[in-house]
């Protein structure tokens, strides 16, 4: 069974999918050189689906197949609605192109990485685990204990593979769970705090999507465990705010200062100083600092003709 989806051009699944899973030991968001894999949760049943791009980024098409499950009409509908959504195939960033050809710095990287769409977790509950999970720790630890998560909680296909864990799902968890997995004892304590209280209607973080971006942040913040950081990350990654650059992330003030050739180390004002004339797309630009990062450690790599990025 093969669902076949459609997306405003041009578009590159690899690049998308990278700048979704940002690094190679991500089980929820897998990725092989072709295809996608990702377990979806239509309805309450965990559905694998194997997503590949099947025409080229100027005339994209995607096929979508259902592993080892025979999903009805409904259901199916629901997962081209989650894959658009998580996908970003009905954002149109033409006039960010458009912008950015006049840029000289920032063009060359639009072109270098052109057919991305910058992806969204599919709630705001699914962003905030994967903040907390990375606060202060590098990204690959809070990959692997998401990784954990996912498995030890996370509703099974009939593939053998997880699902991000709802809240619910971690109904039957205490601390001691969270932290034999790795988890600090306070960020287990902000994990299960927060899926407890959205389980029992107590806190509906998707209200969040009606905020303007300054009330969004003071809203999340309030909540136990969230800083700022984390709060600008939902915005970008759970809401896909596109002018929204997490600023407070050490290692992206790095890989900003390293990519714009400046001797200064920049703090979060810095950031905001030095991307000014780009604001209005400080998201996209996060996303480039990523996949040029990935593409320095040969997990995308440049065409020598083109300088394209493709996959490794």
């Amino acid at each position: 069974m093969v669902l076949q989806l459609q997306s405003v051009p041009p578009f590159r699944l690899d690049l998308t999918v990278w700048a979704l899973r940002r690094d190679y030991r991500n089980r929820i968001d897998r990725w092989n050189g072709r295809e996608y894999r990702r377990v979806l949760l239509l309805g309450d049943t965990p559905v694998e689906t194997l997503v590949t791009q099947t025409a080229p980024p100027e005339r994209p098409q995607l096929a979508v197949e259902f592993v080892a499950s025979r999903p009805g009409p409904r259901q199916q509908q629901q997962a081209a609605q989650m894959l658009t959504h998580l996908l970003g195939l009905d954002l149109d960033l033409g006039g960010f192109h458009q912008f950015a050809a006049g840029q000289q710095r920032l063009g060359v990287l639009a072109r270098r990485f052109q057919g991305l769409r910058p992806p969204c977790f599919l709630s705001v509950w699914e962003a905030l685990v994967n903040a907390v999970s990375c606060q202060q720790l590098s990204l690959t630890v809070g990959i692997l204990l998401m990784n954990l998560l996912a498995e030890r909680f996370g509703p099974a296909s009939h593939a053998g593979s997880h699902a991000f864990p709802r809240p619910a799902d971690l109904g039957g968890a205490d601390i001691a769970d969270l932290q034999a997995m790795g988890y600090s004892r306070n960020k287990a304590g902000t994990i299960l705090e927060l899926a407890q209280a959205v389980a029992e209607g107590r806190l509906d973080l998707e209200a969040v999507h009606a905020l303007d971006d300054e009330t969004a942040v003071d809203y999340l913040t309030r909540l136990k465990g969230i800083g700022r950081w984390s709060a600008q990350y939902v915005l970008l990654r759970g809401l896909r705010r596109l002018n929204v650059f997490p600023a407070d992330d050490v290692g992206f003030q790095n890989k900003l200062a390293k990519w714009l050739h400046l001797d200064e180390r920049l703090n979060y004002e810095g950031v905001h100083r030095v991307i000014k004339r780009w604001r209005t797309y400080g998201g996209i630009i996060y996303y480039f600092m990523l996949l040029n990062h990935l593409q320095e450690q040969g997990h995308l790599k440049a065409c020598p003709a083109t300088g394209d990025a493709t996959v490794a």
